[in-house]
């Protein structure tokens, strides 16, 4: 299956759904992830708000690497994924479980 094909078969508003999951848990608000991918708080903030669904696939990357998070549960909902992506680097050199 090749990128495009693979981008076409997720459900934009289940993978943003996920993402806010992740987002909530760890209490992290969009500026921080904004910071921690590079990115501007506002592009962060459209993306999750599917204003700016094109971005989507690239926030999901970013996000994942950042954040050490599943890209199989975020973009699929994998469930272990899930388990894998339980604790995440945070702010600074903490570790949030």
């Amino acid at each position: 299956m090749s990128k495009n094909e693979s981008e076409l078969s997720i459900n934009p508003i289940q993978v943003i759904n996920r993402l806010r999951f992740y987002q909530q848990k760890h209490g992290l608000s969009h500026q921080d992830i904004a910071e921690k991918i590079g990115w501007d708080r506002s592009k962060v903030q459209r993306v999750f708000f599917g204003k700016q669904s094109q971005h989507l696939h690239n926030l999901c990357l970013e996000i994942s690497n950042a954040y050490n998070w599943s890209y199989e549960w975020i973009i699929n909902g994998d469930r272990e994924g899930e388990s894998n992506s339980e604790s995440i680097e945070g702010k600074g050199n903490q570790r949030l479980t």
